[in-house]
């Protein structure tokens, strides 16, 4: 329930293998992408922030989205993200399922591409300056979202 993507967000799989949630328990997710294979479902998660209203102080919560992978039935996670001076969001699949392009967000709020194994490892820029301001939108106004589809593709 509520727009606020820093709460109240998780991740269901529903069929007859697999019917729970599967991202971390107390966490808010987000941006889920299934692999070519629909074998796992890579997305951003963060720990849930509540119910702020904005501001600064959704801007701090969401500065915690890390990116995570999950198998698909075994419900197995696997983080792929821990840089805390970052907010990882928005994991593409490469067409392979090798690896993850992704959008980094530093603590002034500029975006950049970059890509890692989806067995884990170090990720490494590709794009920096993505410019946000293309978008007209503020993240905090619209609860944590943005609509990095409007701003690149990827096609692999």
């Amino acid at each position: 329930g509520g727009r606020e993507t820093w709460t109240n967000k998780g991740l269901s799989v529903m069929g007859p293998q697999i019917n729970e949630n599967l991202a971390p328990v107390g966490w808010a997710a987000s941006s889920p992408s299934w692999s070519p294979d629909a074998a796992r479902v890579a997305f951003s998660a963060m720990p849930d922030a509540g119910h702020v209203w904005g501001g600064p102080e959704a801007d701090t919560a969401l500065m915690q989205r890390r990116l995570w992978i999950v198998a698909i039935p075994s419900g197995e996670l696997r983080q792929l993200t821990f840089e805390s001076a970052f907010r990882d969001e928005f994991p593409l699949w490469s067409s392979d399922g090798s690896t993850l392009l992704f959008v980094r967000m530093d603590q002034e709020g500029k975006a950049s591409l970059w890509q890692i194994d989806a067995r884990g490892g170090d990720p490494y820029m590709l794009v920096f300056g993505l410019s946000r301001s293309d978008l007209g939108q503020d993240p905090s106004e619209v609860f944590g979202h943005i609509a990095w589809y409007d701003l690149f593709d990827w096609d692999q």
